[in-house]
């Protein structure tokens, strides 16, 4: 999928949610192993399920395709939890590493959301944040 086909949330008044859930049909359409996905791809789920938690569909779809892409949605945010979970110190450094940009406000909040900073070791985490701040530093 290139850059252009690529979902993102900005909010709920951004105009771009038509043209956004359109990408999103064609990613939902298209059947893919989830746990085969990069934390990339599995984060355009989360964008899209920011989506439909504020209410937003195509007005084309039917309530069956609505429900399927709900169903999909919601494998993805487990794939999602299942990932973050299992991070240790040494991939969370790499995984920040890989992030899109459009990526990365997203990867923070669930990283908030599972409580990550408490299981962290600290030690680790003192070169996670040193690294952290460097990487961001660039943008």
């Amino acid at each position: 999928m290139n850059r252009h086909d690529k979902v993102v949330f900005f909010s709920k008044q951004d105009m771009a949610w038509p043209y956004m859930l359109k990408n999103a049909e064609k990613l939902l359409n298209t059947a893919e192993n989830l746990t085969t996905l990069t934390i990339n791809s599995l984060l355009e789920y989360h964008h899209i399920n920011k989506y439909f938690e504020n209410d937003l569909s195509l007005s084309h779809w039917t309530v069956e395709q609505k429900d399927r892409y709900l169903e999909i949605v919601q494998s993805a945010l487990n794939e999602i939890r299942i990932r973050f979970l299992a991070l240790k110190d040494a991939d969370l450094i790499n995984e920040i590493s890989k992030l899109e940009f459009d990526n990365r406000e997203s990867f923070w909040e669930l990283f908030q959301y599972f409580k990550l900073y408490k299981k962290a070791d600290r030690s680790p985490s003192q070169k996670f944040y040193h690294c952290t701040r460097n990487i961001l530093g660039m943008f």
